[in-house]
C-alpha cells in the first residue's frame, strides 16, 4: 500500500514539518530523487465524557461523589433521576434488554417513565486542550434531602455520546443463591462488613410481582421459599431494606 506511517511522541493539536531526504528507499527499492517536505497536523484528541470508575454503590457515610473523566469538553450537564423502589424491576429488565423490542439500548430509553423528575446541574470546565480533566460530582447537590436509594446519573454535552450509570446510595450489600424453589440471601453492611440483621428481603419475579418475603436473622441471612413460578414470573431481582437503606441485586 502507498503511504507512510509516522510513530513518535507527537503532541495532539500541533503542526509538524516533515522532510523526507533524497535517497530514501521504498519497499520496491526505488529511491527518492530529491527532498520532499510536507506539513503534518496531529489532530486534537477526540472529545469524550465518561464516568471514571467502575462500581455502582456509594456509602451514605462517604463523600457521595461520582467521578467524571472529560477530554476537550468545556461544559457538561449532569442529571440525577431517582428510581422509585417499585420501578427497580422494570428498570433492571430494560437494562438487561428483556424489552428490547420496545426500548432501544440508550439508557434514557431504559429510564423512560420509570424515574422521578431529574435534577440538573451544569459544570463549566477549564479551557485545557488534549488533557484529561477530572470532575467530582457531588450527589447531594443533585437530589433533595439526604441521598438514599437508586439514581440514574447521566452526563451530557452537545454532540457527544452521553455517559450513564445507575448508582445506589446504601450501606447494604447483597449476595443471593437460588436452587430449586429456594433463595438464600445474605445482607451485610458495606462499611463494616458485619451482618445486617432485621433487613426485609423481597424476591421479585421478572413480572414485578413478589415471589417471597423474609427478614434476615442475626447472621444476616434469610432463606426464602417460593412456589415454582411460571416463565413470566421467573426470579429476577432481590431487594433488601433496613431503615432508610435500600439495595438490590
Amino acid at each position: 500500500d502507498k503511504g507512510l506511517v509516522l510513530t513518535g511522541d507527537f503532541e495532539p493539536g500541533r503542526t509538524y514539518r516533515l522532510t523526507l531526504r533524497a535517497g530514501l528507499a521504498g519497499i520496491a527499492g526505488a529511491r527518492l530523487p530529491e527532498d520532499v517536505t510536507r506539513t503534518v497536523l496531529i489532530p486534537d484528541r477526540e472529545r469524550s465524557i465518561a464516568i471514571a470508575e467502575e462500581g455502582q454503590y456509594l456509602s451514605p457515610a462517604g463523600a457521595l461523589t461520582v467521578p467524571l473523566s472529560l477530554m476537550n469538553v468545556r461544559k457538561c450537564d449532569v442529571y440525577a433521576r431517582p428510581i422509585p423502589p417499585q420501578n427497580l424491576v422494570f428498570h433492571a429488565m430494560r437494562e438487561a434488554s428483556r424489552y428490547s423490542h420496545h426500548y432501544g439500548s440508550d439508557p434514557d430509553d431504559h429510564a423512560e417513565g420509570l424515574t422521578a423528575p431529574a435534577v440538573k446541574k451544569t459544570y463549566e470546565l477549564s479551557d485545557v486542550r488534549n488533557r484529561e480533566q477530572r470532575l467530582a460530582v457531588r450527589l447531594p447537590e443533585l437530589v433533595e434531602g439526604a441521598p438514599r436509594g437508586a439514581y440514574l446519573v447521566s452526563v451530557e454535552s452537545p454532540n457527544l455520546r452521553s455517559a450513564h450509570r445507575v448508582v445506589y446510595v446504601t450501606d447494604l450489600g447483597l449476595s443471593a443463591r437460588i436452587a430449586g424453589n429456594q433463595a438464600l440471601v445474605w445482607v451485610n453492611s458495606l462499611r463494616t462488613a458485619k451482618a445486617a440483621a432485621g433487613a426485609e428481603v423481597v424476591l421479585y419475579g421478572q413480572n414485578n410481582l413478589p415471589l417471597a418475603h423474609g427478614v434476615t436473622d442475626a447472621d444476616g441471612t434469610a432463606l426464602l421459599t417460593f412456589a415454582p413460578p411460571a416463565a413470566e414470573s421467573a426470579p429476577f431481582l432481590v431487594t433488601a431494606a433496613l431503615g432508610p437503606d435500600l439495595s438490590c441485586l
